[in-house]
């Protein structure tokens, strides 16, 4: 699962070197975002997203499940697994936040980057949050045009509805957490990035 601003588009490369080696991998997009852009309305919130991901395995008929989630698709892949934790074997957190009952993604970041994405949004009328360079993230320079050419503004709600967890998610045994960085530094520095 992709992070804000993004698209399945993002882990294509990864897709093809996993189906290459015999897995069924999907890079689903959410609504609103990327290919599925012309989708955003005022309601699209984070519900919206982690039912786009439920649906996709209940309807393809997806079961033992390894949900990968990057960024603020922990906050969805969360959501997914206290929901169907029947289908899923195992959660990965790439550089991912870990949601709380109860809490935003905007409570998990420094009040000052929620603050500062919530101002950004006016530009929009408080739809959308526009997209945060691919050098705040340290994408390499070879890749940096294509995600920036790619990346699209984010639907504000998603951040700030508080997902609903029953506890489900936390009975899932296999759990990775993977961090490559410090993804809270990169939020910050992002707000210095013109």
């Amino acid at each position: 699962m992709h992070g804000a601003w993004h698209g399945g588009w993002c882990y294509g490369r990864v897709a093809d070197q996993l189906r290459a080696a015999g897995h069924r991998v999907y890079t689903p997009t959410l609504t609103g975002l990327g290919e599925r852009s012309h989708l955003l309305t005022p309601s699209v919130n984070l519900s919206t997203h982690i039912a786009d991901i439920a649906n996709l395995i209940r309807w393809e008929d997806i079961r033992q499940i390894i949900l990968v989630g990057h960024s603020y698709g922990g906050m969805v892949v969360t959501g997914v697994a206290d929901a169907m934790t029947d289908r899923v074997s195992a959660l990965v957190y790439l550089d991912a936040f870990l949601p709380t009952a109860g809490k935003s993604f905007h409570d998990i970041l420094p009040p000052e980057v929620a603050l500062a994405q919530v101002q950004s949004a006016h530009a929009s009328n408080g739809l959308t949050v526009p997209p945060i360079p691919a050098a705040a993230f340290n994408v390499n320079e070879e890749d940096r045009a294509w995600v920036d050419s790619l990346c699209t503004p984010h639907p504000l709600r998603t951040l700030t509805q508080p997902i609903e967890l029953t506890g489900n998610h936390s009975r899932i045994a296999n759990k990775v957490t993977c961090w490559r960085r410090r993804i809270l530094a990169c939020y910050s520095t992002a707000l210095r990035v013109p």
